[in-house]
Parts: structure tokens; C-alpha cells; sequence
């Protein structure tokens, strides 16, 4: 019966010494907030992230952003924008706005990004709100799933293929 009881014990120590450690990393998140940081750059977002998002059935909207409440609780109401090509322009295209809002809360996981100085710069929730402030009428795309924004992205009309939404 000893002999059981050992082997026992042995077996369950070998099995937890196997299995704990790859079990230590599970659930551990290197950002609770955003995806700026080291870990997630501009071209993860734009790229990697943003197709995934769409073939998980997230929705896009364009158009120009309004940020009300505090970086923990904050509020986006997306006012839908259209980037309409037409040759009669001097740019080649015009936005058309289409009287159309949607409101939406950030996710805890929001990925953001910027077009600072002519570059996508990934940015902290805290850095967007600043930024938004300053450039109202930037254009931007969010990528919604329900009515929580999972990612919000820059759009340039100038490098924007074809007509947006």
C-alpha cells in the first residue's frame, strides 16, 4: 500500500511540475489598456489587427471624431463622413457628410493610432483624447464590435483608395 501511495504522489508532483509553469503565463496581459507600447506598432494595427477585427464581424465607420467624458469612461460619437472621388475636385475626391452619428464606448483593449507629422504613431488613450482635441477635423476609421470601439485608425482621403463607407 505504501509503495501505491508514493508513486502516487510522485506521479502528481511530475505532472504538476510539467504542466504548472506553462500554466503561469495564462491570463497575464501586458497591457490591461492600450496597444501602444513595444509590444504593438502601427503597422501591427493597420495591418494584422484590423483584418482580424473585420473577420471577427467588426463593423467600420469613418468619419470625424467627438470625445466626451474621462480616459476611464470615455464616449465617442463617430460624426459619418464619406470620401467621395470625383475628377471636378481639385484633390480629386470630396467628403460628403452623412447626417449620421454613432456613439460608442472605447474597449479596455483599444488599439489607437494617430497620423502625427505625416506618420501612424500608435497612442495612449490619454495622448489620443489631447490629440483629438487639437485635430477635430481628422479623419479617422473605428472598427466596432456591438457598440464598443475595438480600434480606431487614421484615414488619409489623399492615399485612400475609392470611396470610404
Amino acid at each position: 500500500m505504501k509503495k501505491k501511495t508514493i508513486r502516487r504522489t510522485v506521479l502528481i508532483g511530475a505532472v504538476c511540475a510539467v504542466f504548472l509553469p506553462a500554466l503561469w503565463g495564462c491570463g497575464s496581459n501586458a497591457s490591461d489598456s492600450d496597444y501602444a507600447g513595444e509590444e504593438y506598432d502601427a503597422s501591427y494595427l493597420t495591418d494584422e489587427y484590423a483584418s482580424q477585427l473585420v473577420a471577427d464581424g467588426a463593423k467600420t465607420v469613418t468619419g470625424t471624431l467627438e470625445m466626451s467624458g474621462s480616459e476611464e469612461n470615455c464616449t465617442v460619437t463617430v460624426h459619418e463622413k464619406k470620401i467621395v472621388r470625383n475628377d471636378d475636385y481639385e484633390k480629386g475626391y470630396y467628403i460628403a457628410d452623412r447626417n449620421k452619428e454613432t456613439v460608442c464606448s472605447l474597449s479596455s483593449d483599444l488599439g489607437l493610432a494617430a497620423d502625427v507629422d505625416g506618420e501612424t504613431v500608435v497612442l495612449q488613450t490619454d495622448e489620443f483624447i489631447k490629440y483629438n482635441s487639437k485635430n477635430a477635423d481628422s479623419l479617422y476609421t473605428v472598427y466596432l464590435i456591438g457598440d464598443t470601439a475595438e480600434l480606431i485608425l487614421p484615414l488619409n482621403p489623399d492615399s485612400s483608395g475609392g470611396s470610404e463607407n
